[in-house]
């Protein structure tokens, strides 16, 4: 048996008044070994009333010492409740929901029940405010109020994110990823929208994510934004944004009878949305679970085809895709060039069966290229007017140089309403 001195039993209560982390442990052995007899204390709680006492314990901190002791009392609580006779009629036993374990804490320390559950409450609902009062430099009723103060706050907080529906990268960055996931997980009504006919090669748009950093001078989709993006802040409207709620349009999107059309373009233009149309998905801005986010929605729903259109071609040929996409990128400029061979070269040889196609609008200079053999669409364009800008129509001789290499790489062209005049509109796969 072990021999345990009083000098010994006495510095174990005493650290056990002391305000230090392990105080609990202290406790755990003064109950396990006796210790409190060994001091020569008659009873338990005479131990801790000479603890609150030698220490000069306020109310608080000797509530916050009956929160510590209640694990222990509990479970003894449920020792005795686990070797009485069983009774059909009790269905669970629920030690933190019988006072008299509150109780019996607080009578240790000369405080009440009430307090104690007070001071259990704070622990739970903020463990640094808890310790502040386990440590004397704040009142259980200064706790109190700062508890209420960070549970009105969260609770705004959870208010908020319910009625927001956007969210930039900040905003997201500061959700927790369980969070981030469930967000992603939200279902909604929305739908994809529509184009006008000049888009008649893709009828729908959709846009989980809106917004860009490239700064183009020439950008439409920033002018937009500028005018439309009401619920943005006024001078940033433009930034990169993500919508969760807009992510399940493609599911929600009734397709059209596409047998109806006669015309093979109106049969393609009805399955093909134009995915980020005021965005690029691929910028180096965007987190990587934006655009898994979309391309899942992109994968479980086949009965589409998605258009992605990048200036990041590096970045796109990163991710894996399914066949219902037609994957593009601009070049609007001969420093684009080489990046877009080589990305979408390593695109073709990964496998990849759906549209590759070229996007040289607006074309800002003569353009020529090594090959255009990895692609299969070529659509050219100027620059219309914006609020940086004004029109731009490439001279003639560049949109032939560029339309001949296309032609050599057997590769369909498609003049955008802003080139010419007379519209060369051909089309992949037709």
């Amino acid at each position: 048996m072990e021999i345990i001195s009083m000098q010994y039993a006495l510095e174990t209560i005493d650290k056990w008044g002391q305000s230090t982390a392990d105080s609990f442990s202290h406790y755990q052995e003064i109950i396990d070994k006796e210790l409190w007899r060994v001091a020569g204390f008659d009873t338990m709680t005479d131990c801790a009333q000479w603890v609150a006492q030698r220490f000069n314990l306020n109310k608080g901190q000797l509530a916050a010492r009956a929160v510590e002791v209640l694990p222990a009392i509990e479970a003894e609580a449920k020792e005795r409740q686990i070797r009485k006779p069983v009774d059909n009629s009790v269905k669970e036993f629920l030690p933190e929901q019988i006072p008299q374990a509150r109780d019996t804490a607080g009578q240790m320390f000369g405080v009440s029940g009430r307090m104690v559950s007070d001071a259990k409450a704070i622990q739970k609902q903020s463990p640094e405010t808890f310790e502040q009062v386990r440590r004397g430099s704040m009142s259980i009723q200064q706790a109190k109020a700062e508890v209420k103060d960070i549970r009105q706050e969260r609770d705004a907080k959870a208010k908020a994110s319910i009625i927001r529906n956007w969210y930039d990268l900040s905003t997201w960055e500061a959700l927790s990823t369980n969070e981030q996931d469930a967000l992603i997980k939200t279902s909604s009504n929305h739908k994809f929208n529509t184009t006008n006919d000049n888009v008649e090669w893709a009828r729908y748009t959709w846009n989980p994510i809106t917004g860009c950093l490239h700064n183009c001078t020439y950008c439409y989709a920033r002018d937009i934004a500028a005018r439309f993006y009401r619920h943005l802040p006024e001078n940033d409207r433009f930034q990169p944004v993500f919508y969760p709620e807009r992510l399940t349009a493609p599911n929600n999107t009734p397709q059209k009878d596409l047998t109806q059309f006669d015309n093979p373009v109106d049969q393609m233009g009805y399955k093909n949305v134009f995915v980020c149309s005021m965005a690029d998905l691929f910028g180096k801005w965007v987190p990587e679970d934006w655009i898994e986010a979309v391309l899942t929605q992109i994968r479980n729903n086949p009965q589409w085809t998605f258009l992605l259109l990048s200036k990041f071609p590096i970045r796109m040929a990163e991710f894996d895709y399914p066949d219902n996409i037609w994957l593009g990128t601009t070049v609007d400029y001969r420093y684009a060039v080489e990046r877009a061979e080589k990305a979408f070269t390593k695109i073709k040889q990964s496998g990849f069966n759906g549209v590759c196609w070229l996007s040289c609008e607006p074309m800002m200079e003569r353009l020529t290229f090594n090959s255009l053999d990895m692609f299969d669409w070529l659509t050219m364009g100027g620059s219309s007017k914006s609020t940086q800008t004004p029109e731009y129509k490439p001279p003639f001789e560049d949109i032939v140089h560029l339309y001949n290499q296309a032609k050599q790489a057997n590769c369909q062209v498609y003049f955008k309403t802003n080139l010419l005049g007379d519209r060369i509109r051909e089309y992949p796969n037709l």
